[in-house]
């Protein structure tokens, strides 16, 4: 039984990372939430309803005085991943993150040493991967029904940046200390790392940010992104300053083309189309507690082979990478370069 302690117990611990454990049967016997570690007493107070057995704390460090965790499901704001990250891997527990990552890329690769020398599993949750859409649309690349991709056009649409546990600090994702960035860091993490699985990494980005909103948030919220990539370029859009919430897509490659409209994907190639149907749109809510069952199955598989293979960290930090340079574009006004893979690992 893998013993895990959670730190933070606001929304997406609760409507995400809990419920996917509750969908995920299979689980009940391998992986267990032990202990439960959050600031506000009301929070803990909802985690002891749905874990009566748990032992609960007000701080990291009254957690990591009494427990000693097999591993740690990070489920606070982005301010707290560093500390709460570091703290786990030194002493030997494995680590299952919210994205991003953490607040700046210094804080990330600050860490990456750390990391690599200890043989842990690492997830971050990256749950998009796992939308069921998404899996389609790599599904028809790779079988190559629309050629080589060429032209991808992505917009994100939302009234307002999603609130967050009211019991705390509801409006934390507009506060630059708190969560680093604005939309782009808030949304834009899941589309990059999105854009990566078919693409790989982007070898310069343009971006530009805006604030539309009559009331304006501390942060960005409106970002336009261009990511050239060797034989195709991204262009991407994102807003909380809209009246709609939705998010459309459509590739464009060298024989076809996919469009995604929320809750279709339609696939068309010389002049004929195939429509898929799904239930539930991609801005259906915003935990999305199905999209985690397939992360925490892989994370309990990754700590029970004690497999500490590289690729999950590295796909984090590369969207923290991505990030910074869409940050950075935006500040000096003019297209920044990223490193190449080999330019990484040097």
């Amino acid at each position: 039984m893998i013993r895990a302690a959670l730190f933070g117990a606001g929304n997406i611990a609760r409507r995400g990372h809990l419920e996917a454990l509750r969908q995920a049967a299979d689980l009940a016997g391998q992986y267990k939430v032990v202990a439960c570690c959050d600031p506000v007493p009301a929070s803990l107070e909802a985690i002891r309803a749905e874990l009566p057995a748990a032992r609960l704390y007000g701080t990291p460090e009254a957690l990591w005085a009494a427990e000693a965790p097999d591993a740690v499901d990070i489920c606070a704001p982005p301010d707290a991943h560093a500390a709460l990250i570091r703290a786990a891997v030194a002493r030997g527990a494995h680590v299952f993150c919210e994205k991003p990552l953490c607040r700046t890329l210094a804080e990330a690769a600050a860490l990456d040493d750390l990391l690599r020398s200890r043989p842990l599993a690492f997830m971050p949750a990256h749950q998009y991967h796992h939308a069921p859409q998404w899996r389609a649309v790599v599904a028809a690349v790779r079988a190559g029904e629309i050629g080589a991709p060429r032209c991808i056009d992505w917009a994100v649409w939302r009234r307002e940046a999603n609130p967050g546990d009211p019991r705390w600090r509801p409006a934390w994702r507009t506060d630059p200390a708190i969560a680093g960035g604005g939309i782009l860091m808030d949304h834009g993490a899941h589309v990059l790392y999105q854009l990566r699985e078919l693409l790989g990494n982007p070898l310069a980005v343009t971006a530009r940010h805006q604030s539309l909103r009559a009331e304006r948030y501390r942060v960005e919220d409106t970002a336009s992104v261009i990511f050239e990539y060797p034989q195709a370029v991204a262009r991407l859009s994102f807003t909380w300053a809209s009246s709609l919430r939705e998010i459309a897509c459509r590739f464009v490659g060298t024989e076809g083309e996919i469009r995604v409209a929320d809750d279709r994907v339609v696939l068309a190639r010389g002049g004929a189309e195939r429509e898929l149907s799904f239930a539930r749109g991609l801005s259906a809510g915003s935990a999305h507690a199905e999209w985690f069952v397939p992360l925490l199955r892989e994370f309990v598989d990754r700590v029970r082979r004690k497999d500490a293979s590289r690729g999950p960290w590295d796909e984090a930090l590369a969207v923290l990478r991505t990030l910074d340079a869409c940050y950075r574009s935006h500040a000096e006004g003019r297209t920044v370069a990223l490193p190449t893979a080999r330019e990484v690992v040097a």
